[in-house]
């Protein structure tokens, strides 16, 4: 596939706890690994390509009512931006609660003079100054993993090296990933499978390369510790202290970036050479 032109994704749907998605360190061949059915495989492969072949450029992702650019720069996310309201950086900063619907009024009047918003918002003393290259990039991960959650239409990239750098430090796409699957609606369907799943969770051979290079919560690092690839997927879940929400979606970031995967058990392989 050629991410130069219009990538056309027919019949999107979401992700699949079972399609373990691996991420190669850079030249690798295999960069993705299905488990299962492939599912959204266009965007996955699209994201890495770009990530992996360090390009520059606008990803233009269209759907039914929502159209998201991100600009790449080296292979990383710098800007993000959307026709929808809700994803807007005031928008994100209310809904995690880092200001209120009032500071938000308050500071767009002063933005619709010509000032970014985040810098307005420092201004007047609501956010720290310091705080604004976190707080963006905490809107392009959460605008870029709504790309993956939801699937556009079409995709279109621009190579172009004069793009606009928001944040100092590009957002990763293991990152967008990993984000994906902590924010993914659809987790029930996800949770039911992983727990009727008789496959063995085990670190893939590239587990540390990728570790170093991914940001993680406690909680989803705390799930690693509790893997030993001898039991089945089920029994996390019941070593785990973490609800089984939190212990799905911990999991499936950790399969979707390449972390962990999904192996026959020695047993089972034992019995199909027997039969």
């Amino acid at each position: 596939m050629t991410v130069h032109g219009v990538v056309r994704i027919v019949h999107p749907r979401p992700i699949d706890p079972r399609c373990a998605v691996r991420t190669m360190p850079p030249g690798a061949p295999g960069i993705v690994r299905r488990c299962c059915r492939a599912v959204n495989q266009q965007v996955l492969k699209t994201l890495r390509t770009l990530a992996r072949e360090r390009r520059s450029g606008i990803l233009t992702c269209e759907g039914a009512n929502v159209t998201r650019h991100l600009v790449f720069k080296d292979g990383g996310i710098t800007s993000a931006r959307s026709n929808d309201d809700s994803e807007r950086l005031g928008e994100v900063l209310v809904r995690h609660g880092c200001i209120t619907a009032q500071h938000l009024k308050d500071a767009t009047l002063f933005a619709k003079k010509g000032k970014r918003l985040g810098e307005v918002l420092a201004d007047l003393h609501i956010i720290q100054a310091s705080e604004i290259e976190d707080y963006v990039r905490m809107q392009i991960l959460e605008l870029a993993s709504n790309v993956m959650i939801q699937p556009p239409k079409k995709m279109a990239f621009t190579n172009t090296k004069d793009v606009i750098q928001v944040v100092d430090k590009a957002v990763q796409i293991l990152d967008v990933i990993m984000e994906a699957a902590r924010r993914t609606p659809q987790i029930d369907d996800h949770l039911k499978k992983l727990l009727e799943d008789d496959r063995h969770l085990s670190l893939t051979k590239d587990s540390m390369f990728l570790m170093e290079r991914v940001t993680m919560k406690p909680h989803e690092a705390f799930i690693l510790s509790r893997i030993t690839g001898s039991e089945p997927t089920r029994s996390i879940f019941a070593l785990s202290p973490l609800s089984e929400e939190q212990t799905a979606r911990a999991v499936l970031g950790h399969l979707y970036v390449g972390i962990l995967e999904l192996r026959e058990s020695t047993a089972a392989h034992g019995l199909a050479v027997k039969a």
